[in-house]
């Protein structure tokens, strides 16, 4: 494999200093200028263009028309990055005019269409001369991603074996910011989508996990995948497609929120980030590494409207081979919200702009010749009805400032009968700025859509949702939030109530209809009118299809809470999931069938634009295609009793013991003729009457086993070890109704001593949150001598002497607003409990505050007129969590910081730990139990 860099594209600001050396330039603004209308006054009607604007624009379109043959197979964004870093003498007729700049080291990353198969060598042996690095490539595909030096681009595109070179395409995933607030991380058991979508009744009352279904996702990267797995968030095998990891964690998220609702269901990933043809690929290689559902929250810009492009035509393709398809919606926002950033529809010229080449600008609506931008974007992008690779109608996209006097941005591609009918600006938009389209001489009339990227429109329309959700057989998703409300005022979910019909979709959400002229082979669909490319022709496609949750917990940083259609998508798949295991022999237009009638009709009364046929409900997809209730097995406790030992209650080696394990029904039918087996997971543990049966056990009832489990303890278990046990259920004598069970026994009892370690390095400062990731304060503590795990364990903030003053030097952890703080206990072997997350309201100070499970108050309820915050409580997450861990080692407090304006220092702290031990069984033992001080510390 080739290595991957993550390039961030910068944008740069060109300032006027640059100076008019040639002639023949000064004699073209001139010409250019005087060619235009003559007016004093630069200013024009509201909308229209002014003199001064009209002659910058100009100025680009002469530009374009004045390329060399290998400039011409250039993105104009490269273009005019390669122009800047020439300083070409254009720039002083646009002072305002950003482009895109290169890395320090004179690189940037680019996508190279080649010419055929063939020229596959040829370029990579030239990038290799250019001291490029590969990022990706594909004969097949015709396309190499590298980094490569800009200023050999124009050298590499006159290559013969070179088809085009352009800025690399741009994705992006679906996730958004909002919420309260930030959690803090560590196990989180389930989405709340779990609850609001009632897939926990799914499981309950049907006995569906997604057993049997692999559940793959494509998203930006799994950089957290091994710490979910480690807390168990997400199970110890995720098939990662090799070389494909990517960066980032929104994989990791989506993952687990797939993992919550469907535990049963084999889970796998790729990246989609490594560019628009290794995203087409790896849906490809998903579905061919047995992946029965793919999910995926990325949009690749380039990706149009219109037409199945590439990306849609794998999702086509593995859809007709028999696997669901789920996909983002986009978050580009709707209409009905008034959050929508598109304007669609055809093309309606308004004026010619004067000079050479002339072309005619659109009017969006209002009679003028742009359309304002609401808030700010750093992208802009517009695509029109002409199939890829094969458009010879020229438009061109500008985007100027609120007075239409200077040009920021442009995309001026050439369309000539090859070209792709899209253009994109990549800078930094401003609210009030102006979006302005061309259409160039000889170009026909087409319907055109604009995005203005997560921003508003002044003049919008519907239309928002793209690309490869609309492919016919994907699912579109649409968000709905499941708890709180995402940042600016969107509406609240249900949790810990289930859906209704009278939630909303997020403001944010991509609205419908969508409308498609062509297929991936570049040809007018069946349906399709001949030669009609306006508004009226095409097909329309219901998208978004269906809607789900978002705003939910996970475990993965910075995806806590998780907005997005990034975050519904996988609660749609995971879904899907059940039904799939429910219905195994059912087709997808069949599930799709389920999915659909039996969804929340929300929004608009019936199918609508912003929410399908609404929200997906399992069970009533799982009752309507008359899937079987089930019993559902579960734990309902234990009891563990001596049998041989010495007498003193607690598990010792050598020691024989029986188990009592009561199992109970949360299905909704009865479970007859139950058995179980049961198991030992760790080594040195003998089970000796392994099975037993079980009374018939009455939905919502509980029963115990008829005979007891017997096991005995080796004598190398080591003391204070936990031992694992597995229960093998079975019930109406058949192999189809088996559910496995987890126990655990902790060995060896608490030790009356409680020994002490505390801090003692330097004050360490805990660094304020500024709105970049967080900086986490750390301190360690070296734990020594201890003689065995940990059985206990009291974490304490000291300080000689409590003060709410700011800064105070005697006080364990000084800040002038400890709301702000999330503080973590790590232990050696990784294990992470959250002790304090964001209590002490406005407080101040940490001093002699002791956390012990063992306590009456929690932390996090303490009022801030508390503060400085003494005496015992209960912490945020248990620190029973440590029972067991190997007490020797390196022990680690972590503080966050996340909120603004407020400082502090970490001063003082100390760990009081009781370790397990345990008196071996012998013959000859006199049975004296040993005595313990529970309260001792």
């Amino acid at each position: 494999m080739f290595p991957v860099r993550a390039v961030h594209c910068r944008l740069r600001l060109i300032l006027p200093a640059l100076l008019l050396t040639s002639t023949l330039v000064a004699t073209l603004v001139l010409t250019l200028t005087t060619a235009l209308p003559v007016s004093a006054d630069p200013e024009a009607p509201a909308g229209q263009l002014t003199t001064v604007g009209a002659a910058q624009i100009s100025a680009l379109q002469m530009e374009k028309a004045t390329r060399t043959p290998a400039q011409r197979k250039m993105s104009s964004s490269l273009v005019m990055a390669l122009k800047h870093q020439r300083q070409d003498p254009i720039f002083a007729a646009l002072p305002d005019y950003q482009t895109l700049a290169p890395d320090a080291d004179g690189r940037m990353l680019v996508d190279i269409d080649l010419a055929g198969p063939e020229s596959l060598k040829p370029v990579v042996k030239t990038l290799t001369q250019m001291s490029a690095e590969i990022v990706y490539l594909s004969a097949e595909s015709r396309t190499v991603r590298a980094l490569m030096p800009l200023d050999q681009t124009e050298a590499l595109a006159g290559m013969r074996n070179v088809a085009g070179v352009r800025a690399a395409d741009q994705a992006v995933t679906n996730a958004t910011g909002g919420g309260s607030g930030m959690l803090a991380p560590g196990r989180v058991d389930v989405s709340e989508g779990d609850v609001t979508h009632q897939a926990d009744l799914a499981r309950q009352q049907f006995g569906v996990t997604g057993a049997g279904q692999k559940i793959c996702v494509l998203s930006n990267g799994v950089d957290s995948l091994a710490d979910a797995q480690a807390t168990g968030d997400l199970p110890p095998e995720v098939h990662v497609l090799s070389g494909q990891e990517g960066f980032g964690d929104e994989g990791t998220a989506m993952l687990e929120i797939v993992h919550d609702l469907a535990p049963g269901a084999e889970l796998g990933f790729a990246t989609a980030f490594l560019g628009y043809e290794s995203f087409a690929q790896n849906i490809l290689r998903l579905k061919a590494a047995g992946c029965t559902i793919i999910v995926d929250d990325v949009i690749y810009f380039v990706e149009s409207p219109f037409q199945d492009n590439l990306i849609a035509h794998s999702v086509i393709t593995v859809t007709n081979a028999g696997a669901l398809y789920f996909s983002s919606a986009n978050n580009d926002g709707n209409v009905t919200s008034d959050r929508s950033g598109t304007w669609e529809g055809d093309f309606h010229a308004n004026g010619t702009i004067g000079g050479f080449p002339p072309g005619e600008l659109h009017d969006f609506g209002d009679g003028g010749q742009s359309n304002p931008l609401l808030g700010a974007t750093t992208r802009a992008m517009l695509h029109w009805t002409d199939p890829f690779d094969a458009s010879g109608n020229d438009y061109d996209l500008y985007v100027l400032n609120n007075a239409l006097t200077s040009v920021i941005a442009s995309s001026t591609d050439i369309q000539d009968g090859a070209g792709t009918p899209f253009e994109f600006i990549f800078a930094n938009c401003d609210p009030g700025d102006r979006i302005v389209v061309l259409r160039n001489p000889g170009a026909e009339n087409r319907m055109i859509n604009v995005l203005a990227f997560r921003t508003r429109l002044s003049i919008a329309t519907t239309g928002a949702t793209r690309g490869h959700s609309a492919a016919p057989l994907a699912y579109s998703v649409a968000a709905v939030p499941a708890h709180e409300a995402h940042g600016g005022g969107g509406p609240t979910g249900p949790y810990p109530n289930p859906f209704t019909v009278a939630n909303q979709v997020e403001f944010f959400s991509a609205d419908g209809l969508r409308r498609i002229f062509f297929g991936p082979d570049g040809k007018l669909l069946p349906g399709a009118p001949a030669g009609d490319y306006s508004a009226t022709g095409g097909v329309v496609r219901q998208k978004p299809d269906i809607a789900a949750a978002d705003g939910v917990q996970t475990s993965a940083p910075g995806f806590n809470p998780f907005f997005g259609t990034s975050a519904a998508a996988p609660h749609a798949a995971a879904i899907g999931g059940l039904l799939k295991e429910a219905f195994p022999i059912s087709s997808t237009a069949e599930i799709r069938d389920l999915l659909q009638v039996t969804a929340l009709d929300i929004m608009a009364p019936g199918v609508d634009r912003d929410s399908g046929y609404g929200i997906v409900m399992p069970v009533a997809a799982l009752t309507r295609g008359g899937a079987q209730p089930r019993a559902t097995l579960v734990n309902a406790g234990k009891t563990a009793s001596q049998v041989r030992g010495n007498n003193d209650a607690y598990l010792d080696p050598n020691e024989t013991w029986q188990l009592t394990i009561p199992i109970s029904n949360a299905g909704i039918v009865s479970a007859e003729m139950v058995s179980a087996t049961l198991s030992a997971v760790t080594p040195g543990v003998v089970v000796l009457a392994a099975t037993s049966t079980y009374s018939d056990v009455a939905a919502g009832a509980a029963r115990e086993n008829d005979t007891p489990f017997v096991f005995r303890l080796l004598p190398e278990v080591d003391c204070g070890e936990r031992l694992a046990f597995t229960l093998t259920t079975y019930y109406s004598d058949t192999q189809a109704h088996i559910s496995e069970l987890g126990y655990t026994l902790a060995t060896g009892q608490i030790s009356s001593t409680l020994l002490t370690f505390s801090y003692s390095g330097p004050v360490v400062p805990i660094p304020d949150y500024d709105g970049s990731p967080p900086i986490t304060a750390t301190a360690p503590i070296t734990v020594t001598g201890v003689p065995g795990s940990v059985g206990r364990l009291i974490f304490k903030i000291d300080g000689t002497e409590c003060t709410t003053a700011p800064g105070a030097a005697t006080v364990g952890v000084d800040h002038t607003y400890v709301q702000d703080l999330v503080f973590d206990l790590r232990a050696p072997d990784g294990t992470v409990v959250n002790v304090i997350d964001g209590a002490g309201e406005d407080g101040v100070n940490f001093c002699q505050t002791v956390l012990d499970d063992r306590a009456t108050k929690l932390i996090q309820t303490v009022p801030g007129q508390a503060a400085p915050f003494t005496g015992r409580y209960q912490p945020h997450e248990p620190l029973a969590h440590f029972e067991t861990v190997a007490a020797n080692g390196v022990w680690q407090l972590l503080v966050t910081d996340h909120g603004w304006d407020d400082t502090g220092h970490l001063r003082a702290f100390s760990l009081q730990i009781a370790p397990n031990v345990c008196r071996a069984f012998e013959p000859a033992d006199l049975f004296m139990p040993l005595l313990m001080d529970q309260d001792a510390d």
